[in-house]
């Protein structure tokens, strides 16, 4: 990993990193435990964003134009005491709502599990202080690289995660949950940048796995299950963006009927 952002707290590490993930990237923060524990030290400089050396050159360009976005500094006149007075009321508004969001969101406590027993904890947990769940980062196959990250929403309920599945350090599989159940999963196969297999769940179940063709983004094929297994698949046969035959499967596995799929 290689430092993207150097940020002045980590409110706004976690609003670059979100900026990232929207643009399909990911990364991490790192220095966020120090501010909780730095005494007297200056804390500018501590909280950096950190992404993937082969990512940095598509993350610099996203976070520049973010930056040259951002309303430039105006620097008026005092204004009138009844101005003053109001200006004095909203900042203490939105600095009430910083610290609130920063007690309840900066991740300040974590803790770690060794499931090999080496010495090296193999998963890592982050809390906010208040206890609710921040995000989780393991190392599934023990290689000490971090495959698996997940990140928690305000209630502390499970909302998205991102991971290597090839284990060759790039994430390629994206996903989001709901009520903590899978919901919806997106792979990039071929590392081209777009997400060619799409399964759906439903309830944390997988019902359907779309493969989608890169120019047009629709579905090729797709597969429907029934408790694991595959029960039925449609495929768009002429390639005209529509399915168009449709296979049924037994409880083995085994392909049993065709027909074709009415096009109204």
């Amino acid at each position: 990993m290689t430092p993207l952002y150097q940020a002045s707290n980590a409110v706004e590490a976690y609003m670059i990193l979100h900026l990232l993930e929207q643009k399909g990237l990911s990364g991490r923060v790192d220095g966020e435990y120090l501010q909780g524990g730095i005494g007297e030290l200056p804390a500018a400089g501590l909280v950096r964003v950190m992404v993937a050396e082969q990512d940095y050159a598509a993350a610099k360009a996203i976070v520049d134009e973010w930056d040259a976005a951002q309303p430039p500094q105006v620097h008026e006149s005092a204004p009138a005491n009844g101005g003053r007075r109001l200006g004095v009321f909203a900042a203490g508004v939105i600095a009430g709502l910083i610290c609130a969001y920063g007690y309840y969101r900066t991740p300040v406590m974590t803790d770690g599990i060794d499931h090999n027993l080496d010495g090296v904890p193999d998963e890592h947990r982050t809390y906010s202080p208040a206890g609710r769940p921040v995000k989780t980062e393991a190392d599934r196959n023990l290689d000490g690289r971090v495959d698996y990250i997940t990140a928690y929403g305000s209630n502390g309920i499970l909302e998205s995660a991102v991971s290597d599945d090839d284990f060759n350090g790039r994430f390629e599989s994206r996903q989001t949950f709901r009520a903590g159940h899978p919901h919806l999963r997106e792979t990039d196969t071929d590392g081209d940048g777009f997400h060619d297999l799409r399964s759906t769940y439903r309830h944390g179940t997988l019902q359907s796995v779309e493969y989608l063709h890169p120019a047009s983004a629709l579905p090729r094929r797709i597969q429907y299950f029934n408790l694991g297994k595959l029960h039925a698949e449609e495929r768009d046969a002429d390639k005209d963006g529509r399915m168009d035959m449709r296979i049924l499967y037994n409880a083995s596995g085994e392909a049993v009927a065709n027909e074709s799929i009415r096009q109204d």
